[in-house]
């Protein structure tokens, strides 16, 4: 099941009552404004799903806050996926790995 969500309004109840095994989000920190709704969302969701699979290319110097934010308050693992030279895709794509912070 894929849902289109907009992170300016709370996650409807409908969405929270499923179950999903991921969220898989590409291009979506494209604007500054929408970072912190996007954590809070990300925030939300992630109490009932295992995992999120962000799919990145880095365009904007605000990127880096956005990455910050999330390292700061999630468990992030990076890769790069070396796609750069590509006609469609000239840069290098980011894969992280978003999960809950699991505090001990």
């Amino acid at each position: 099941t894929a849902v289109a969500l907009d992170w300016f309004q709370d996650v409807p109840s409908a969405i929270l009552s499923e179950e999903f095994d991921l969220i898989l989000a590409s291009d979506v920190v494209y604007d500054p404004e929408l970072h912190a709704p996007l954590l809070k969302t990300l925030g939300v969701l992630l109490d009932r799903v295992p995992v999120c699979l962000l799919a990145h290319r880095r365009r904007n110097p605000h990127d880096a806050d956005f990455f910050g934010a999330l390292r700061a308050r999630f468990d992030v693992a990076e890769r790069v996926v070396s796609t750069g030279g590509g006609v469609l895709v000239p840069e290098d794509v980011e894969l992280f790995a978003v999960r809950r912070r699991v505090v001990c």
